[in-house]
């Protein structure tokens, strides 16, 4: 085996090597768009190998009330994968978009991961039986670029005799993800051949409210 490192925009020029390899399993972290699923799947799919490829959350149906994209009624919870999904493929403005691509230059193609699960399942080449999906929950722990434990642990550094929150904040419930964990998520997915076809919700136990998550911090 070997180590490739190159552009994703140009996948397609290490096709060669890659049919050489050819690996039983590919997973695919930073498919995060129809676009980079199509290019991912044109490249690595075949008939006798497993995909996984890493979803979001957001692709729930509930994430687009929360965000006031859908005025309709709420979902109820708790979320299972069968859940609805959202009908629109598009859901957070330009300047949100603009910000996460500076953290994360793969999103050089768009953001959408409810276009990238709807071009997966269409795929010809890559038949469902073979395709996991894991729908992965905003993660914290080293690493994390969006820093998400910084604004608690920020006022506990300086000293401050409380931390206030909007009633609203605090009353919030989200699932997390510590990164280690949702790591050994992706590794049972790549090596259990039962996750073959199947869709996956993945976070950490428990669901703690912010006021609640602030108090474990």
């Amino acid at each position: 085996a070997g180590h490739f490192h190159g552009d994703r925009l140009e996948l397609e020029a290490f096709g060669p090597a890659m049919a050489q390899f050819a690996p039983p399993v590919v997973v695919d972290l930073i498919c995060g768009s129809a676009a980079a699923a199509r290019r991912t799947l044109r490249v690595l799919s075949a008939p006798d190998r497993r995909m996984v490829l890493i979803s979001s959350m957001d692709v729930y149906r509930a994430w687009a009330v929360f965000h006031g994209a859908d005025r309709g009624p709420l979902e109820p919870g708790p979320l299972a994968e069968t859940a609805r999904l959202r009908d629109a493929s598009g859901l957070y403005p330009a300047a949100t978009l603009a910000q996460l691509q500076r953290l994360h230059p793969w999103m050089a193609e768009g953001y959408d991961k409810l276009g990238m699960e709807r071009a997966a399942a269409a795929w010809p080449a890559a038949p469902g039986a073979w395709l996991t999906i894991l729908r992965l929950p905003p993660l914290y722990g080293p690493g994390d670029p969006h820093r998400r434990l910084y604004p608690l642990w920020r006022r506990m550094r300086d000293g401050r005799p409380a931390i206030l929150l909007q009633r609203g904040w605090a009353e919030w419930r989200s699932p997390r993800g510590y990164v280690v964990n949702m790591a050994h998520a992706v590794a049972l997915a790549a090596t259990a051949p039962r996750a073959a076809g199947r869709v996956y919700n993945c976070a950490d136990s428990g669901n703690a409210s912010e006021a609640e998550w602030a108090a474990a911090v």
